[in-house]
């Protein structure tokens, strides 16, 4: 998926790439920082001038714990390899800090979210 703009401030976009199954990242276009959540500002610069693009799917664990009510999931963050961080769920629990991971859509109870396991 090519960079697209969005409109600033809503969260649209981002809900309808997870639908997709597409996890989409905001990239400035004046700094090229990437940034995970939808802001209507760029966090490194102040610039308006954000795009959707798609991320890569990569990444490293930056912190988990095992969830204590069940123990088959972790609640991690991941480093993703454009940059920013995402709380989400490990479908592996245990995963070492800086283990290297991939993205996968859960399609639970409560509708489709971004998911992490181990890379290949």
């Amino acid at each position: 998926m090519s960079a697209a703009p969005h409109p600033p401030g809503t969260v649209a976009w981002h809900r309808q790439g997870i639908e997709a199954g597409v996890l989409l990242l905001a990239r400035c276009q004046v700094c090229q920082a990437h940034h995970y959540y939808p802001s209507i500002v760029c966090r490194a610069c102040g610039s308006d001038k954000l795009a959707a693009v798609e991320a890569s799917g990569r990444g490293t664990v930056y912190a988990s714990t095992v969830n204590a009510g069940d123990p088959g999931f972790s609640v991690a963050i991941v480093e993703l390899a454009e940059g920013p961080r995402v709380l989400t769920t490990l479908a592996v629990p245990d995963l070492p800090i800086d283990a290297p991971v991939e993205l996968f859509f859960d399609d639970g109870s409560q509708g489709r979210r971004p998911c992490f396991r181990t890379a290949p």
